[in-house]
């Protein structure tokens, strides 16, 4: 009786102490863009919109999934644009992610045929209030690229 007492308290704090981190994890603002039939078009594309109410400085990640399609390439690159809608401003960056390394190992993480990667987009980032939107266009030489099953993105604090 007393074991099993011991390990219901055991998995109690063990959950717990790995939420944790997840309630409090400061994010502001998290959304993400599944692809139909994994496929991702190099004329779509992923658009995140979203408000400030104050200015601030934060951290900006992309994140998104891969399965065992994504074989053509081994990297991903991106163009991005960051619009400021209230004062029409525009940042312009391109991301060359490497998905593989030189012997053909997935970089990402996971245990099953669907690997995750998560990206540092930019760090201490300031907004100032208003209104902004964030595009991010696939750069591959292929019309469609094959296996990416969600692209998305986060703003934490």
């Amino acid at each position: 009786m007393k074991t099993k007492i011991c390990v219901i308290i055991i998995a109690v704090l063990l959950t717990t102490l790995i939420s944790f981190p997840v309630l409090f994890s400061g994010v502001i603002f998290t959304q993400s863009k599944e692809f139909e039939d994994s496929i991702w078009s190099n004329s779509e594309t992923a658009i995140f919109e979203f408000d400030f109410s104050e200015t601030k400085s934060v951290n900006m990640d992309i994140f998104f999934r891969i399965d065992n399609n994504f074989n053509q390439f081994s990297n991903l690159i991106l163009f991005s644009k960051l619009i400021n809608k209230d004062i029409k401003d525009t940042i312009y960056d391109t991301l060359n992610i490497k998905v593989y390394d030189s012997w053909g190992n997935c970089l990402g993480s996971g245990t099953s045929a669907i690997k995750t990667f998560e990206y540092n987009y930019k760090e201490d980032y300031t907004f100032n209030k208003g209104a902004y939107s964030l595009e991010f266009l696939q750069g591959m030489r292929a019309d469609s690229l094959q296996g990416i099953k969600d692209f998305g993105f986060k703003i934490t604090k």
